[in-house]
């Protein structure tokens, strides 16, 4: 237990000055590293040129036999993030009905935090003809990814 988070943390201590997809990346590859029943996949950028089209999610994730979609954001703004920024919601919520579960990690720049908004929150709050971007006030933050990444894929009890 005590081994995993240490791994973990040496991940994200390992990926500081790195994009958030990076540090992401290394917490899931920390976690495939010890756990048979895990694996994960990062998905190509469709804005690298390579010809391939809009995606999902960053990261595909298997674990015990459930699939998770993790999409990694990052906001300046203190307590929002637009709607823009999160543009194949739609592609999500087709990933969830057909059995998929969806994380969505925000970096808040400002905060130096992370939060994770729950999937069917973002979903019910989505108004764009109210407004252009979801309030992130009122979520719990985090000082790095490891800890709300490994809760929200359901592995929390290797960590508390």
């Amino acid at each position: 237990m005590y081994l995993l988070l240490d791994s973990i943390r040496k991940a994200e201590i390992a990926g500081k000055g790195k994009s958030e997809e990076n540090l992401v990346k290394g917490v899931l590859e920390s976690l495939k590293a010890r756990l048979p029943y895990m694996d994960f996949a990062r998905r190509p950028d469709a804005r690298a040129g390579r010809g391939v089209g809009a995606q999902p999610s960053d990261f595909e994730a298997l674990v015990s036999g459930t699939q998770f979609e993790i999409e990694v954001k990052s906001t300046k703004s203190i307590n929002t993030i637009p709607y823009k920024n999160l543009s194949q919601l739609g592609m999500l919520r087709r990933r969830r009905m057909a059995g998929a579960k969806v994380i969505i990690l925000i970096y808040r720049a400002r905060e130096r935090a992370w939060c994770v908004p729950d999937f069917d929150w973002l979903l019910e709050t989505h108004r764009p003809e109210e407004r252009a971007s979801w309030n992130l006030s009122e979520l719990k933050l985090y000082p790095t990814v490891g800890v709300p990444l490994t809760k929200a894929l359901g592995l929390g009890e290797l960590i508390e």
